[in-house]
C-alpha cells in the first residue's frame, strides 16, 4: 500500500531515525550539556573608567557568555593579555554560539547602557585589558551590570 513501509525496510528505517535523533541531541547539548552555575541574566551594561588610569591607555572589555560550565571553566584560565589576541579569536571560532559584547573605554569617559538581554541560562566572564595582568572575573549577576575599569582591573556591581 502507498504510504507503508515494508517489514524488512522498517529496522532500517528504525536505525537511520534513532541516529538522526541521537546527533541532534549531540548538536543540542555540544560541550558536554553542563550547565552554567552561577548564571548571568544580565538585562544592561554600562562601562566606567575615571581619568588616569591604565597610563591613559584606552581598555578593551569584554563580557562572553557560555551555557556550559566547562566553557566558564575554560574562560577563567585565559589572561586578559591572551584574550583579547589569539585566544579570543581561537574561543570566537570554536564557540560561534557563545555570546560576546566587547567595548574599549577611554580614561575618564563612560559608556552608558547597553541593552544585552537574551534568554537561557548562561555562565559569564569579564576580560578586562589593561597594560599590568589581568585576570578574567566570573560574573553572576542579574539585571543592570555597571562595570568600572580601575589601576587593578575591572570590578563591577
Amino acid at each position: 500500500m502507498k504510504g507503508e513501509v515494508s517489514r524488512t525496510a522498517r529496522p532500517a528505517l528504525m536505525a537511520a531515525l534513532c541516529a538522526a535523533l541521537l546527533s541532534g541531541c549531540a548538536l543540542f547539548n555540544r560541550g558536554g550539556g553542563d550547565r552554567p552555575q552561577p548564571v548571568i541574566r544580565v538585562t544592561w551594561v554600562s562601562v566606567a573608567m575615571p581619568p588616569n588610569i591604565n597610563e591613559n591607555w584606552p581598555v578593551p572589555v569584554e563580557l562572553v557568555r557560555v551555557r556550559d560550565e566547562a566553557l566558564v571553566q575554560t574562560l577563567l584560565q585565559i589572561e586578559a593579555e591572551d584574550w583579547f589576541g589569539d585566544a579570543g579569536a581561537n574561543f570566537r571560532m570554536a564557540n560561534p554560539d557563545a555570546l560576546f559584547n566587547a567595548w574599549e573605554i577611554v580614561p575618564g569617559t563612560s559608556i552608558a547602557p547597553v541593552n544585552v538581554a537574551r534568554h537561557g541560562r548562561y555562565g559569564g566572564v569579564l576580560f578586562c585589558g589593561l597594560r599590568s595582568p589581568a585576570a578574567p572575573l566570573r560574573v553572576a549577576h542579574r539585571g543592570w551590570l555597571r562595570i568600572t575599569v580601575g589601576e587593578n582591573g575591572c570590578s563591577f556591581q
